[in-house]
């Protein structure tokens, strides 16, 4: 039996008919068209040339929210990789909650910025601090990316051309 990912939710958004967003993990949601999904995913890399990565812009914006809120920043496995962890899988063991309030890796360096090698590194994994994740931030990074996703997909099929006979 082919493995399948474990999928948190299946929805329909009303206002993009015949279109699903399914969860299944860190690079979730991904869409899934019922009608009119060739016209869509045609045009996926034609926006991704253009700098509109929902995932890249949702990290970013939730990385800014979180500074903005006095968390710490991560790089892996650090507030939003757990949190989003801990919502869609916590119950499931996707996450040893046992460890979260010791999750505190190497630092992540800034852009540019070289390792200092005379440096103690925990080296556990971990780039940032993952002690204070949580199921509700995950339940908001995750919400992020739907909604980003959702205005994506919509720009994408308002902007797709018309096959001949629709």
């Amino acid at each position: 039996m082919p493995w399948r990912a474990p999928v948190k939710s299946l929805r329909s958004r009303d206002d993009v008919p015949g279109l699903y967003l399914l969860t299944v993990g860190r690079d979730a949601p991904c869409a899934s068209a019922s009608h009119g999904g060739a016209k869509l995913f045609r045009n996926v890399e034609l926006q991704r040339s253009r700098g509109s990565d929902v995932y890249t812009r949702a990290n970013a914006d939730f990385d800014a929210w979180l500074a903005a809120n006095g968390y710490p920043p991560s790089v892996h496995a650090g507030i939003p990789d757990t949190s989003e962890m801990l919502y869609l899988g916590g119950d499931d063991g996707w996450v040893r909650k046992d460890l979260v309030p010791t999750a505190l890796g190497d630092p992540p360096l800034k852009p540019g910025a070289q390792a200092d090698p005379n440096a103690k590194r925990i080296n556990n994994g971990i780039v940032g601090d993952a002690r204070r994740s949580s199921a509700m931030l995950g339940k908001q990074f995750f919400d992020m990316k739907v909604d980003y996703a959702a205005k994506q997909i919509q720009s994408l099929l308002s902007n797709a051309p018309r096959a001949a006979g629709q």
